[in-house]
């Protein structure tokens, strides 16, 4: 403790102790200026000087200068806590080689202390310093640390007892019940470490946000220049911006680690933590310090010491990831904060926030609000899953949701699966003026306080759980009928993830269920698909899709393909009018290979022709539990028929098979007359339009003899080989 002023070290988080027995001891190594040994509370104030953190206010870094703290002061040899000092019989022991021994009992609430020379082998003369006080409450927080304050050029080390082999204690303890502080050592989630150093390491690690994960973000920005054209840096501008993207990254990263190891040095959990770990990089590239806007600590607000608060301030300035630990200190005040102030000019009732989040309502809406309403949607999700996993008894299995817990529109905590307790439920970002970015982050909230449960209307939206309507009747906007064509991406990720939580088994986007209105009648073209089709993925409930008629043609069939394999689900799957051509066939036939329940496969009318046609032939025989086949009007050849024929047999459960009104000829009517046997349970065949000569007709007629119920449908005889369509 070099400098002039004074300053501390704690153990905090890791040594945090609530209840039982401990000692640790602390040797002088240097007899210069003032030591005070001791315990803090969660509310005692310190600052980083390494990482130049400076709260705005008075800054009471001696331990027992405040009610948070009790201390053990060396030159007086006084017990010291908030104003009050005592002697309690033990001075001078501010000298080289003095070991002074610590100890207290949270249950008595009282603090003992010891002090002798390391040449002595002492049996510890306990001193009591406080009788009572020392016990975690909700005044001065829920646990204690230790905690070492010096000034004036003092040299001490410390000994946590977590190494008896190479470091004895030299002290015995008070009695056999008091540990060594290190039995105290944690990583928030309870798992223990060997020191206090490496457990904060370890807790980094495991939360993805060490040192090693923050340089990802660096090397893939350095990547994507990598990848980019040589020439293109020639260019002056494009030269500086990239190079500035490079030195921001930088920035950004230092900045975000500083933050995250100064909030796990004042008490934040691993859920706090985790907030700021998952925020971008750049939300820490222009962030204010929160000494520098309001007049309290991190460690005041991680305390649970906000709760004896009936206002408080909210910083507009720090990061968005920050601004939710404020927030969600808001939230678990249960209640008892009933105002917030936002800058200068804006200050609300908890109650206009919550649970309808009305950003132009509230005038929230402007560019500098953006990182404040950021922040309380993201402690708002925090809060309520916090709250949704006590309300669940720890030994039951995690439940799929269940729809009877979900309200449909009562804007409601949803009964029996969360208790009534403060957090948003609704949120409309109609007419803000945040950046895209933000807009981004926020959109990305709301859509996953909606798949948890929390999030039951944005944008004016409410989605109904009624599986028996069609979807234009299912998703209304400020009480009215809402239709597909006036759903922007946000709107439609918000549709779907309510569909995933109300398990949603049914869905029909074809142009009829959609809208009843015909100007409003959107198709799903190769412009909006990408969006519309992304989302499905999430509604893994689904039993029956229906794309009907959205002409998304080659392009769209990639992201139908990229969202099947996730529905493993479905039984009914319809495809077709599409325009998939052979191509698009081709890409959603290895896409339908993991759904082996599949029953009803429509993939009509889409012009896949005999390479389609191929394709399909390929994974037919994964598709084993397939009763309805439907690929008419598909432009398909002859050897394309064959192709099907040939995979006909392992479809056992086939009841209906749709081929007409593509140009099989004889080749593919052969084909298929020879498998029509292997099809015990085909009910209908429909082959109108192939071509078929009388030969060919009269095979395909006698084979049918042998098929159960089996009847052929509009077979015609063109003799003439003139296409005939019905």
């Amino acid at each position: 403790f070099l400098s002039k002023s004074w300053g501390s070290i704690t153990a905090a988080p890791f040594l945090s102790i609530s209840s039982g027995r401990f000692h640790f001891e602390v040797e002088v190594c240097k007899a210069e200026g003032v030591v005070a040994v001791g315990f803090e509370a969660n509310g005692f104030r310190t600052t980083h000087p390494d990482l130049g953190h400076q709260p705005r206010g008075p800054v009471l870094d001696a331990i027992g200068n405040s009610m948070f703290s009790w201390a053990i002061m060396s030159k007086s040899g006084q017990s010291h806590h908030c104003t009050r000092s005592d002697y309690f019989g033990m001075t001078g022991w501010l000298q080289v080689g003095t070991v002074l021994g610590v100890a207290v009992d949270l249950e008595q609430g009282c603090m003992l202390a010891t002090a002798c020379p390391t040449s002595i082998s002492s049996v510890s003369d306990w001193h009591t310093v406080f009788k009572t006080g020392l016990s975690p409450s909700s005044e001065i927080g829920s646990a204690l640390f230790p905690v070492i304050s010096g000034v004036l050029g003092a040299e001490v080390k410390y000994n946590f007892g977590n190494d008896p082999a190479s470091r004895p204690m030299l002290h015995s303890p008070p009695s056999d019940d008091y540990k060594p502080i290190s039995a105290a050592l944690f990583l928030n989630g309870g798992q223990a470490a060997a020191s206090a150093d490496s457990g904060g390491l370890q807790m980094l690690h495991s939360l993805n946000i060490s040192s090693e994960k923050l340089l990802q973000s660096l090397n893939e920005v350095l990547q994507s220049h990598g990848a980019l054209d040589d020439e293109s840096f020639n260019d002056d501008q494009i030269y500086k911006e990239r190079l500035n993207e490079v030195l921001d990254m930088k920035v950004c990263l230092t900045r975000k680690q500083e933050d995250v190891v100064m909030l796990l040095a004042d008490g934040g959990s691993a859920e706090q933590l985790q907030v700021c770990g998952d925020a971008p990089p750049r939300d820490f590239l222009a962030r204010l310090l929160i000494g520098q806007e309001c007049s309290y600590t991190w460690r005041q607000v991680l305390s649970g010491l906000f709760k004896y608060r009936t206002f408080t301030v909210i910083p507009l300035g720090c990061a968005p990831c920050q601004i939710a630990l404020v927030w969600g200190a808001v939230l678990d005040s249960e209640e008892a904060i009933k105002t917030v102030s936002l800058g200068d000019d804006r200050v609300l009732e908890v109650s206009e926030l919550l649970p309808n989040l009305q950003i132009k309502q509230s005038g929230l809406h402007f560019l500098k609000f953006e990182h404040a309403v950021l922040g309380l949607l993201l402690a708002s999700n925090l809060f309520l899953k916090a709250q949704s996993a006590a309300a669940v008894p720890p030994t039951s299995a995690p439940q799929p949701c269940d729809p009877a817990c979900l309200p449909a529109e009562s804007g409601h905590a949803p009964q029996g699966c969360l208790k009534a307790v403060p957090g948003v439920t609704s949120v409309d970002l109609r007419s803000c003026e945040f950046s895209s970015e933000r807009v981004a982050q926020l959109h990305n909230s709301v859509v996953a306080g909606c798949y948890a449960g929390f999030i039951l209307s944005f944008n004016g939206l409410i989605v109904e759980h009624k599986e028996d309507l069609p979807f234009h009747k299912c998703v209304k906007r400020d009480g009215k009928e809402e239709v597909l064509s006036r759903l922007d991406k946000m709107d439609w990720d918000f549709v779907m993830a309510r569909a995933a939580v109300y398990l949603w088994r049914t869905l029909d986007l074809s142009p009829d269920a959609i809208s009843t209105i015909p100007s409003s009648r959107r198709k799903l073209d190769s412009s909006t698909v990408g969006f519309y089709i992304g989302g499905l993925a999430t509604v893994v409930s689904l039993t029956s899709l229906s794309l009907r008629m959205g002409n998304m043609g080659v392009e769209g069939s990639r992201y139908v393909a990229e969202c099947l394999p996730s529905l493993s689900s479905l039984s009914i799957l319809d495809l077709g009018s599409n325009c998939l051509e052979g191509c698009g066939c081709t890409t959603i036939a290895t896409a339908l290979l993991p759904l082996t329940g599949l029953c009803d496969l429509l993939l009509d009318q889409n012009n896949m022709g005999s390479d389609g046609a191929a394709a399909i032939s390929m994974i037919l025989p994964s598709l084993s539990m397939l009763r309805k086949l439907h690929i008419q009007s598909n432009n398909i050849k002859a050897a394309g028929g064959t192709s099907i024929a040939l995979a006909l047999p392992f479809l056992t459960n086939l009841t209906e098979l749709e081929i007409s009104c593509n140009a099989l000829l004889d080749e593919g009517g052969l084909a298929l007359a020879a498998v029509l046997t292997s099809l015990s349970a085909l009910h209908t065949l429909v082959l109108v339009g192939n071509r078929f000569g009388a030969e060919v007709v009269a095979e395909l007629k006698e084979q049918t003899l042998h098929v159960g119920k089996c009847k052929i449908e509009n077979v015609n005889i063109d003799s003439s080989r003139v296409l005939n369509l019905f």
